[in-house]
């Protein structure tokens, strides 16, 4: 399995630097990487990421195809508008928009019916990780979204685990704790999905930098990461894919 680097722009970034940022990428086989770019940016990347065999991802999307949902965006719009895959159940959507676990596990479903490939984020707060009840959060996280897939569903899927105490806050969890998490998810995947549940590449989130990817990346379970602020300046990102490179 290649290393896996995918960056999340959240809302940060226009037309022009999005542009400038594609333009002083290198096309690299060694890996593969992700952008996850704002919505609006979606179609003017398009040909930009094919030149440089790159995915193109979403950040958010509404669990339903269509109707009345003023200012909300389907999977049938990101896949019109050149997504390859999209973000779904990132810590900032559960915190900051409540974001529940029904509703993860039917934008998934949703997701997977159009076609569309998905990184399913999983992680624990830091309440429940000093309550000693993070297992259980990841592990139910997990099992509400996935459960109701089937082998052939996970074509392109992703899992991110995120410890929500550790984004943005400049130190990512311990190696062990990475491990031991990544171990726990890998073993619900093959819970869920037998042998093929070993192929989903798990990545890690959470104030990954170029400083620390490294030794992320020699994490057991450790497939990839999923970059934050890192990912929004082009030279510390390309330097990211290099290291990536190295680690593969």
């Amino acid at each position: 399995m290649k290393k896996i680097l995918v960056g999340n722009w959240k809302m940060n970034l226009v037309s022009l630097e999005a542009e400038s940022f594609f333009a002083s990428m290198p096309i690299n086989r060694e890996i593969t990487i992700g952008i996850a770019a704002p919505a609006t940016l979606l179609r003017g990347l398009r040909d930009h990421a094919d030149r440089l065999g790159i995915l193109l991802g979403a950040q958010n999307m509404h669990e339903n195809k269509a109707g009345p949902y003023t200012g909300e965006i389907s999977a049938a719009h990101l896949l019109d508008a050149g997504a390859d895959f999209v973000i779904l159940g990132h810590s900032e959507r559960r915190v900051l928009f409540h974001e529940t676990n029904d509703q993860v596990e039917k934008k998934v479903e949703s997701a997977v019916v159009e076609g569309l490939s998905f990184v399913l984020c999983v992680g624990e707060t830091r309440e429940q990780d000093e309550e000693g009840v993070g297992d259980e959060v990841v592990t139910h996280q997990i099992r509400s979204a996935l459960s109701s897939l089937t082998e052939p569903n996970l074509k392109g899927a992703m899992v991110a685990y995120e410890p929500v105490w550790a984004i943005g806050a400049g130190q990512p969890a311990t190696a062990d704790q990475i491990e031991e998490k990544h171990q726990l998810i890998r073993d619900e995947l093959i819970k869920l999905f037998g042998e093929e549940g070993k192929n989903v590449p798990i990545l890690y989130g959470g104030s990954v930098n170029a400083d620390n990817l490294e030794e992320i990346l020699q994490i057991p379970n450790v497939d990839g990461a999923l970059v934050g602020g890192a990912s929004l300046d082009p030279q510390t990102f390309n330097e990211m894919i290099e290291i990536t490179g190295e680690s593969s």
